[in-house]
């Protein structure tokens, strides 16, 4: 539970993570309702597994773009790794990525998300919480 809402899955994970190490600064305390309400309302709907959940996300996500520099507000935040997440990971998004309706989308994705500095620091978040969490592989 998270402020009286349920949350599961990836969006959950993320929310949890960002709001545990604050000094990634991907949950900002002066954007927490406004990342809660994205995350539960169109990045969940990325999660999906039908078509039309995931088109009127990424329309909604397009529009928000379009007057912003990214997801939430004009900073980096937890919203960021969740839409990159969603196209990297959910093959309908990333599919319906290449229909060409989205452009603030793929504006966004070549403007911070392919930069090498983005993925570096996704890689050391990932590092630094696998050396606090450490997960044991099966052989």
């Amino acid at each position: 539970m998270y402020s009286g809402k349920s949350t599961t899955g990836s969006v959950a994970i993320c929310q949890i993570l960002a709001t545990a190490f604050p000094e990634t600064g991907l949950w900002p305390k002066e954007l927490a309702d406004v990342l809660e309400f994205t995350l539960l309302g169109s990045m969940e709907k990325l999660i999906a597994t039908d078509a039309k959940s995931i088109k009127q996300a990424l329309a909604a996500l397009n529009e928000t773009l379009a007057f912003s520099m990214h997801p939430v507000k004009y900073t980096f935040t937890v919203a960021d790794l969740c839409l990159w997440g969603a196209i990297k990971g959910n093959p309908l998004v990333a599919a319906e990525m290449t229909s060409g309706n989205y452009s603030e989308i793929e504006r966004w994705y070549k403007e911070f998300m392919e930069p090498k500095s983005v993925t570096t620091k996704v890689y050391k978040l990932v590092r630094d919480l696998s050396a606090v969490f450490p997960f044991s592989r099966s052989s």
